[in-house]
C-alpha cells in the first residue's frame, strides 16, 4: 500500500509539471478502485475459505455418517458433502440437506464479523432421533439468542429438549382460537 501511494504520488508531482493533472488524478483514482477491488475478492475468497471449513467442523459434529469426511465449498458457494474417499457424494437425503444448512447457519453466524440472532424455522423437519439430539446439543454454540420455530411433530417436549431447559429463556405455542384462520400466542 505504501508503495502504491508513493507511486501515485510521483505521478501527481510529474503530471504537475507537465500540466496534465487531470490523467494523473484519473490514474490516481482508478489504481485506488482497482486496489480496493482486490482487497475485497482477497476478503471474499477468505471469508468463503472459512465458512467452508466451519461448515465442515458443525457438519462433521452434527452429522452420525462417520464416514463422511465433511464438506467442501464450490465456487457457487455450495456446499458438497465428501464420502470417504473424499468425493462429492453425488446424491443426499433431505435429512443431509437439513444437516448442511444447519451447518452453513452456524459456520456463517461464526465467521461473521458482528454475531446476530439465529432464526431456524422447521429445523428438525427431516431429522431422525440421534441428528435432532446432535443439532439439539449443538443449537446453544451457535449464537447468543436463538429462535426455534418448530412444529408439534418436530420435537418431543419432555425427552428432546431435557438437557438445554436451563438454557430456554421463553417458550411460546400457537393455539388455535376456535377457528382455522384464528390463533393466538401464549406463553408457557
Amino acid at each position: 500500500l505504501r508503495s502504491l501511494l508513493t507511486t501515485l504520488q510521483r505521478r501527481r508531482a510529474k503530471g504537475a509539471v507537465k500540466g496534465d493533472a487531470a490523467a494523473v488524478e484519473q490514474a490516481s483514482m482508478q489504481a485506488l478502485s482497482d486496489l480496493f477491488g482486490e482487497a475485497v475478492a482477497k476478503f471474499r475468497n477468505q471469508m468463503k475459505e472459512e465458512v467452508g471449513m466451519e461448515a465442515s467442523k458443525e457438519f462433521l459434529s452434527l452429522t452420525s455418517e462417520k464416514d463422511y469426511q465433511g464438506l467442501v465449498i464450490n465456487d457457487q458457494y455450495g456446499l458438497r458433502i465428501l464420502d470417504e474417499k473424499g468425493g462429492v457424494l453425488p446424491v443426499r437425503s433431505a435429512g443431509a440437506e437439513q444437516i448442511v444448512a444447519l451447518s452453513l447457519i452456524g459456520a456463517l453466524n461464526k465467521c461473521a464479523i458482528r454475531r446476530g440472532p439465529v432464526v431456524m424455522d422447521t429445523p428438525f423437519g427431516r431429522l431422525d432421533e440421534t441428528h435432532r439430539g446432535n443439532i439439539l446439543k449443538w443449537v446453544p454454540s451457535v449464537g447468543e439468542q436463538i429462535l426455534l420455530l418448530v412444529q408439534s411433530g418436530e420435537i418431543r417436549d419432555a425427552e428432546d429438549l431435557r438437557e438445554i431447559r436451563h438454557l430456554i429463556q421463553t417458550e411460546y405455542r400457537i393455539v388455535r382460537d376456535g377457528s382455522p384462520r384464528k390463533s393466538k400466542l401464549a406463553k408457557l
